[in-house]
């Protein structure tokens, strides 16, 4: 998505420009570009969680890719190429570098992940999300904090009015992942079976990904709950306009987006993720008192006895509610798409 905001920002100020998308042949990665047009190239790259299972096969498929991505560099000749983070990522930026073609890195999380730690010193520029990173880039190449950057349709909503006052519904927007996260989808079922004082105009849209949106839906029925359970939510722009309370993982991408949409949110970080990134970036919001983060317990039922009391108190303290949402507004950074153009336009 960040890739996506900085190709219509490029194209918006110059719309003869060639853009070109080279990453992975995960499903997600088709799902998202076909609609858009642009050229896709993918390629078999795997990450490192995949060494220790199939070595072989790790070493052959990344050899692999990372012919192709000089062979792309070589034929396309891009003026630049951006790298967004990611195992994907990795064989365009190295060929890239090794061509001689400048490059920027994006990093969306509190802390470097590994490709951008092993390819910073590869490229001219590293566009940062959390000033906190800067001191983690251990490279001497030039930081930057742009920000993360989002679609201009949610960029957008930095500017429209946060006067949720006349609404006849609260929305509560819970975010499974558009591949499913079945602790944060069971977590919340089982936080609302806790409450029982739910406000009567309280609207539930869930994303639930496509595996547990069956089972997901029949809980809700069992506990007398009207809720929009659905595996994708492709109307992410309209549907953070109207929300109220946000519950969500907590990737770099996710609190940028909340945060121009100025909802307060219960972040739920992944546990064992690679650096614990997911719970630095939870941490950061909660500090600028942006959000409520929220450990994930192995037992689903223990998330919601966590998650029950945050959801309650976001619905229906109204000071609190404006505090965090001022708060998440003041972290926005609408602009970051036009600022990583800048800082690619510095060196091309």
């Amino acid at each position: 998505m960040p890739a996506l905001a900085v190709a219509a920002e490029i194209v918006a100020k110059q719309p003869d420009a060639a853009i070109v998308f080279v990453g992975s042949e995960r499903p997600v990665e088709r799902l998202i570009l076909e609609p858009t047009g642009y050229e896709h190239f993918a390629l078999p790259v795997q990450s490192l969680s995949e060494l220790r299972k199939h070595p072989l096969q790790f070493l052959s498929k990344n050899r692999t890719a990372l012919r192709a991505a000089a062979e792309i560099v070589e034929t396309h000749r891009p003026r630049a190429v951006i790298g967004c983070g990611g195992f994907a990522s990795v064989p365009a930026v190295h060929a890239a570098a090794r061509s001689g073609v400048p490059v920027v890195l994006l990093e969306q999380n509190a802390v470097p992940g590994r490709a951008t730690s092993w390819l910073c010193s590869r490229a001219q520029v590293v566009c940062l999300a959390f000033d906190a990173c800067r001191s983690e880039i251990r490279s001497d190449t030039r930081c930057v904090v742009t920000g993360n950057p989002v679609r201009p349709d949610i960029a957008a909503l930095a500017t429209a009015s946060t006067d949720r006052s006349q609404r006849s519904n609260l929305t509560m927007l819970i975010l499974g992942g558009s591949q499913g996260a079945r602790a944060i989808n069971s977590g919340i079922v089982a936080a609302l079976s806790e409450l029982t004082n739910l406000p009567d105009r309280l609207r539930i849209i869930h994303q639930t990904g496509g595996a547990d949106c069956p089972s997901i839906q029949q809980r809700y029925e069992s506990l007398g709950l009207t809720a929009d359970v659905r595996p994708f939510l492709d109307d992410m722009p309209e549907l953070l306009g109207q929300a109220d309370l946000v519950v969500s993982r907590a990737g770099g991408t996710t609190l940028a987006e909340l945060a121009c949409a100025g909802v307060p949110a219960v972040p739920i970080p992944a546990p064992r993720s690679v650096r614990d990134h997911p719970r630095r970036n939870a941490v950061a919001f909660a500090a600028s008192g942006a959000a409520v983060a929220v450990e994930e317990s192995a037992d689903p039922e223990e998330t919601g006895q966590r998650l029950a009391p945050q959801i309650f108190s976001l619905l229906t303290d109204g000071p609190r509610w404006s505090s965090l949402s001022a708060q998440m507004r003041a972290l926005a950074r609408p602009d970051a798409a036009a600022a990583v153009l800048a800082e690619l336009e510095s060196i091309v």
